[in-house]
């Protein structure tokens, strides 16, 4: 019984995780589908590239993570620029 339990939450945990990153995926490509039409990027847009559906609330969040890793992205590349130019 006790297997049994922790069998099936590893299993609602792993297809909650597998659909989170499908989410993911999914405002990511929308995003940049938008960003090459050279279009602004609300969340209405993207909720539109998605035919209308999804949570508000759930893609400004990856909308918001996904800005802060192209951020961190660039601050690196900055900083790799800067450390090369000093060599």
């Amino acid at each position: 019984y006790v297997n049994t339990y922790y069998i099936l939450r590893y299993e609602i945990l792993r297809r909650v995780s597998d659909q989170r990153r499908n989410h993911e995926k999914a405002v990511e490509q929308a995003h940049n589908t938008l960003l090459a039409r050279g279009e602004s990027i609300p969340i209405d847009a993207v909720r539109i590239e998605f035919g209308n559906t999804g949570s508000k609330t759930t893609i400004y969040r990856y909308s918001k993570e996904l800005e802060s890793n192209v951020q961190g992205l660039q601050k690196l590349n900055e900083l790799e620029q800067t450390s090369n130019i000093r060599q």
